[in-house]
């Protein structure tokens, strides 16, 4: 996951100064804290910070951005067992060998989940 800081600008401008004034405060309590650049009458540049989540991996941006979290039994190339008392399989593409129920799903699950290739069991 990386995070990155970038400098972003809103510009606000009203023929009116009323408008303005309107235009402007609202900006400022959405923002925050910002820098202002003056630019002739009734217009101004706020620059402010904003730090956003890049996610590397399929795995990540499920987990860490859209906080969903999925395990092998929610994966349909998981072999599950036959009934309660019969334990699974484990993973039927080998991915992992040690798989569980409740083993964290792999990466190439989260991949195929973004792509639309496959659907979590529940």
């Amino acid at each position: 996951m990386k995070i990155v800081t970038r400098t972003k600008c809103r510009t606000v401008y009203a023929k009116k100064p009323e408008d303005f004034d309107e235009k402007f405060n609202e900006a400022t309590e959405e923002l925050g804290h910002v820098e202002l650049e003056w630019d002739g009458n009734n217009t101004v540049h706020m620059l402010y910070e904003e730090t956003v989540k890049i996610s590397e991996t399929a795995r990540e941006e499920y987990e860490e951005i859209k906080n969903e979290h999925y395990y092998c039994m929610n994966c349909p190339h998981f072999v599950l067992g036959k009934n309660k008392r019969c334990s699974s399989k484990g993973c039927g593409l080998n991915v992992d060998a040690n798989a569980k129920d409740y083993t964290r799903a792999c990466e190439l699950f989260y991949e195929e989940l973004a792509a639309g290739k496959i659907t979590p069991r529940r």
